[in-house]
Parts: structure tokens; C-alpha cells; sequence
């Protein structure tokens, strides 16, 4: 009689204990991430540029950037280095560039509409997740040095 009290109990105990290691291996994957919080942290997709001799003074400036062909307009402002170097960052990019090969970027920097300096090359973006690996938003961004 004991032995087989002992036996229900060691039963029960292991089949707790297999439906706790069950529950904690299926359910994140069951609510599809509801387990996880996330956080409200914003981003926007962007394109750091460096222009070496780019032969303009620092301001403010637009910068028509066209990745693959679709061409869009930020407004940027222009810093210079002591070796004439131009830096600016395009914030507010749309659109989702991939994050797996080189895209063709082209960017034309622009003062009271005249074309001041212009600039292409490959870039490969990354994409980021700020707020965890499930959440939304996906931003991208890239370096354009050239």
C-alpha cells in the first residue's frame, strides 16, 4: 500500500513537472510574442553621409536621396571638417530597403534648389527593432562615405 502511494505521488510529481517545462517551451511561441513586453521607443530609417570635398559651406540644405531609383527629399543640415569633408544625417527616409545586400544610393545635395553636390555608391542598410526582436517599429539605416 505505501509503495504504491509513493508511486502515485512520484507520477504526479513528474507529470507536473513535464507540463511546466511543456507550458514554458510552447506558450511565447502560441501568443506570438505577447509574453514579451515591448517598449514605445521611436526611430526613423536614415542615411549617414559623408561627402570628402564636397566643396560646400556648412547650413542648411535639402538632400534628394534616390535608393534604387526612387528618389525622395530631406531637409539636412551640413556640417564641414577641416578637410573639407561634408557630414550630414537624412532622417524620415520611407520606405524599407533591404538588409541582406548593397543598394545602389544616389544623393544630390541641394541649396535654394541648385544642385551643389552629388554623390552615389552602394550601400548595405541594417534594420533595427529598439523596442525587442518582435516589436514594432523596423528602422533602417546605412552610411554613405564618398
Amino acid at each position: 500500500m505505501a509503495t504504491q502511494t509513493r508511486d502515485r505521488i512520484l507520477l504526479g510529481a513528474g507529470l507536473f513537472i513535464a507540463g511546466v517545462v511543456l507550458a514554458w517551451i510552447f506558450l511565447p511561441s502560441m501568443f506570438n510574442g505577447w509574453t514579451q513586453g515591448c517598449t514605445a521607443i521611436g526611430c526613423w530609417n536614415s542615411l549617414d553621409v559623408v561627402m570628402e570635398d564636397a566643396a560646400v559651406a556648412a547650413g542648411d540644405y535639402e538632400a534628394e536621396v534616390c535608393l534604387e531609383g526612387v528618389c525622395q527629399t530631406v531637409a539636412v543640415t551640413v556640417t564641414v571638417n577641416d578637410t573639407g569633408s561634408a557630414r550630414f544625417r537624412a532622417e524620415g527616409l520611407s520606405g524599407s530597403p533591404p538588409d541582406s545586400r548593397d543598394v545602389q544610393v544616389t544623393v544630390r545635395l541641394l541649396g535654394d534648389g541648385v544642385m551643389m553636390a552629388e554623390r552615389s555608391g552602394p550601400v548595405r542598410f541594417r534594420s533595427d527593432r529598439p523596442n525587442g526582436p518582435r516589436c514594432d517599429p523596423v528602422c533602417f539605416s546605412g552610411s554613405l562615405v564618398v
